[in-house]
């Protein structure tokens, strides 16, 4: 009767096992967040990938689409703010100085007619370096 009861409370969890621990408070070895899959470079993009100066430009050709639609997507993964704009290939601007502060990202789509190579710039406005992302994809 004894074997019986200790061997149906061992199946049902009702006696934990000695040295066991379900719960640890060890800290995990990779505690960085995974990437938003909007933030991946795959799939189809115009132009994707990390900066990290001062200020630059990153060009993207555009070559038309059926919904005429670009969606931009800006990430400050710094501890600094920049400004960026983005230009139309005449030189005009489609996004005008937008700040980014630390940890903040920005998503956005255009309607766009113009083909040619669009300019995304960005600038600390310091001279200190940031760390951003950027990924422009046709809609």
């Amino acid at each position: 009767m004894k074997k019986k009861f200790i061997a149906g409370a061992l199946a049902l969890g009702l006696i934990p096992f000695m040295g066991v621990t379900d719960v640890s408070a060890k800290p995990l070895k990779d505690q960085s967040h995974p990437m938003k899959s909007s933030w991946a470079c795959e799939g189809t993009y115009l132009e994707c990938g990390p900066f990290s100066e001062e200020k630059g430009d990153i060009t993207f050709n555009y070559e038309g689409s059926t919904k005429n639609k670009i969606r931009v997507f800006v990430a400050n993964d710094g501890n600094k703010p920049f400004e960026f704009s983005i230009y139309y290939p005449n030189g005009k601007v489609l996004q005008s100085d937008k700040e980014l502060k630390p940890g903040k990202t920005f998503v956005k789509e255009y309607t766009v007619k113009q083909k040619g190579e669009y300019t995304f710039n960005y600038d600390s406005g310091t001279g200190e370096s940031v760390e951003g992302f950027f990924k422009v994809v046709k809609l």
